[in-house]
């Protein structure tokens, strides 16, 4: 296989012998070449499956797998060239994170993150909670000052992209809580460029994942992949296991996704849950009440599950599962949720039931 960056060589051709699998951190000590940047792209997903290498590759593809020891060694061919990406369990179960020496921009890149989409509902990113993207940076900023060179960052009221840069040599970069003190608009966080003193340079991405660049690799790996990780493992203890139960209807274990307040003000903006909601790929909605409150059966063409979502207050959509809530279905219509409404946080929903059982479509 030609054209393969070092850490690709490294993981395919180690996939074929008997020493024994490397840690992350012994992986990337091997191939980074005479302590250069390099540009190591994570991304952390959660499953229930057994095998994340076998959902990533469907019959007939053009993609090859090996695997060393825990490690999933995934080898694709495409039009803009030979890559290999590692699938590494992370520090709890259920959550991976998979690496590739590539850009997060470039098309190598985004097959991976097709080949994700694809496998969904068995695998599925996660989107932070602004909380747990705030929390990697402080866990950081206990081994120096966090400063910033770029920010991107979506404004809630209209959704539109800003970036903010602070280059190299036009002054003292500013802290992250500077940076982010200096945007008045309400907005959600997309990616930050972060340096750690001379110790770290990163990119934290929303969409649970990160870049690494150059410096202490160990520390990036405890304080912003561990971050991932946990909150990823956070994600999936909240919504699993949340599918209503026949023999006790009124349980209805609700998850929120909580909103800027004052976002849904109206029937206007009702509709602009449904319109997003029409936008996500393989889900079905149908909506029962429009106005003044919200209510919409969504259904997972992808393995069924059914879910009903109300909008009673200005801040907030409720999500009730159904007879059938598969963690990926739960975390893929949460997570779109939030990233098009500009979400601060997924949470456990009020444990009072606030709807009459007979407003629900999956109540039998």
């Amino acid at each position: 296989m030609k054209g393969l960056s070092r850490f690709g060589r490294f993981l395919w051709e180690g996939a074929s012998s008997t020493s024994p699998a490397p840690s992350l951190s012994e992986a990337v000590r091997a191939t980074v070449h005479q302590g250069k940047p390099a540009q190591f792209t994570f991304a952390t997903v959660v499953t229930e499956s057994d095998d994340v290498l076998a959902a990533l590759v469907r019959p007939g593809e053009e993609a090859e797998t090996r695997r060393w020891g825990h490690v999933g060694v995934l080898a694709i061919e495409s039009e803009s060239g030979s890559y290999v990406a590692g699938v590494w369990p992370a520090r709890h179960d259920g959550v991976f994170h998979l690496v590739g020496v590539v850009p997060v921009t470039s098309k190598k890149w985004s097959s991976l993150e097709r080949r994700v989409a694809r496998s969904a509902p068995v695998i599925v990113p996660v989107i932070l909670n602004q909380a747990d993207f705030d929390g990697i940076v402080e866990s950081l900023a206990g081994s120096g000052r966090v400063e910033v060179s770029r920010l991107n960052f979506t404004r809630i009221t209209d959704g539109a992209n800003w970036q903010v840069t602070h280059p190299h040599g036009l002054g003292p970069r500013p802290s992250y809580e500077a940076a982010v003190s200096e945007i008045t608009d309400p907005v959600f966080m997309r990616t930050a460029a972060l340096h750690i003193d001379d110790r770290l340079h990163l990119h934290l991405r929303r969409q649970a994942g990160a870049t690494y660049y150059s410096g202490d690799f160990e520390l990036f790996e405890e304080r912003v992949l561990g971050g991932l990780a946990d909150a990823a493992s956070r994600r999936m203890r909240l919504l699993a296991d949340r599918q209503r139960n026949v023999s006790e209807p009124a349980e209805l274990n609700p998850v929120t996704v909580r909103l800027s307040s004052g976002l849904l003000k109206g029937s206007a903006d009702n509709q602009f849950v449904v319109n997003a909601l029409l936008k996500q790929p393989s889900m079905g909605v149908a909506v029962f009440h429009g106005n003044p409150y919200l209510h919409i059966a969504v259904t997972d063409y992808l393995d069924g599950s059914n879910f009903d979502a109300f909008v009673t207050t200005d801040d907030e959509v409720i999500v009730y599962p159904g007879f059938r809530s598969s963690l990926g279905s739960l975390t893929r219509l949460t997570d779109f949720l939030s990233e098009h409404l500009g979400g601060v946080e997924v949470a456990a929903g009020a444990e009072e039931q606030l709807i009459p059982t007979e407003a629900f479509l999956t109540s039998g």
